[in-house]
């Protein structure tokens, strides 16, 4: 027997799988949605941006965030007070990654394994999270 075989690279996710999400969960909490509305935004969110990519148009994150919390809030029948938005997008700026990641990144780059990270933002949006600096574990 060889043994388990090694990957040849690994790819990650990033919003949920490498950060944790409990500011933007808070968030919600504060504007009285809670925070098992968070995933139903993201998805909203992430539906209208790959639906205005597809059809070869372009927004603002910022824009179709605050669409989508204006969206998540109509159906659940909230009203949301002025600058929700705002606070949603501060706390999304402020998500740190989960503390087993980076172990997990160096892990895999000590063993020779490459590791990706993927996502849908901008290149400003994916600077280094708070908790997470710039590392050679990570591939570029």
């Amino acid at each position: 027997m060889t043994g388990t075989p090694r990957p040849r690279a690994v790819a990650f996710d990033v919003n949920e799988t490498l950060t944790d999400l409990a500011p933007v969960a808070r968030a919600f909490t504060r504007l009285g949605l809670g925070p098992d509305s968070v995933p139903w935004w993201f998805a909203v969110l992430l539906r209208d941006g790959m639906a205005l990519a597809a059809a070869g148009g372009a927004a603002r994150f910022a824009d179709l965030a605050r669409g989508a919390l204006a969206e998540v809030a109509g159906v659940a029948g909230h009203s949301l007070p002025d600058g929700a938005g705002d606070e949603v997008l501060d706390a999304l700026r402020r998500v740190p990654v989960h503390p087993d990641v980076m172990p997990a990144l160096e892990r895999l780059h000590d063993a020779g394994v490459p590791a990706y990270a993927l996502t849908n933002g901008s290149a400003p949006s994916c600077a280094p999270r708070r908790g997470a600096p710039a590392s050679p574990a990570l591939e570029s």
